[in-house]
């Protein structure tokens, strides 16, 4: 599951920051078939620019029940993770943010989605953070992923009209690179 996570988490960094300036992708291609319930892990590697160092990193979880061991799964490799990406980006910074149930479903606007941690270069704040996941609740659909997801890249902005922001700042840094590490299991 360790490798899953990191597997995931490195196909969202070649998706979302490598693409726009990536210097190549290897292997270009994959093809593989599976049988049901098989999975198969494909390892990517994507050489960017190293002189576009400057990205913010927004860890970003569904803290629903049925999350409980992918949020344990990246408390375990965080620290390494966090090590690994500062060590990619000389001018990394991370932020942390969770969501629960659909905002439409009466937790409301300002308990769907909370900023846990803004971005910082503090991976001591960002650790506490991760490691303050909790998974609970939920056993329902939707979630509030695509809320979450635009509360994050929006710093809280309204989404369909007044009082319906979160008005939680994430703390993006003006010319960072913004690439929003996403945890979820359930349609929004």
């Amino acid at each position: 599951m360790r490798n899953g996570i990191l597997s995931a988490i490195a196909g969202a960094l070649a998706m979302v920051a490598g693409a726009a300036q990536a210097a190549g992708i290897s292997p270009a291609s994959y093809s593989a078939t599976i049988g049901v319930g098989e999975t198969v892990e494909v390892v990517k590697t994507v050489q960017t620019d190293p002189t576009l160092d400057l990205v913010d990193f927004y860890f970003l979880a569904d803290n629903t029940g049925s999350m409980g061991p992918v949020i344990g799964n990246v408390k375990t490799v965080s620290s390494s993770l966090l090590t690994e990406l500062q060590a990619t980006y000389a001018n990394a910074a991370f932020g942390v943010g969770r969501y629960l149930g659909d905002p439409s479903e009466g937790v409301g606007y300002g308990g769907a989605y909370d900023v846990l941690q803004t971005i910082t270069t503090d991976t001591a704040a960002v650790s506490a953070a991760i490691g303050s996941w909790s998974a609970g609740g939920g056993g329902d659909t939707p979630e509030a992923n695509l809320y979450a997801l635009h509360q994050a890249a929006t710093e809280g902005a309204d989404t369909a009209g007044p009082g319906t922001g979160s008005g939680e700042a994430t703390g993006w840094r003006a010319g960072a690179q913004k690439v929003i590490l996403w945890f979820g299991d359930v349609p929004g």
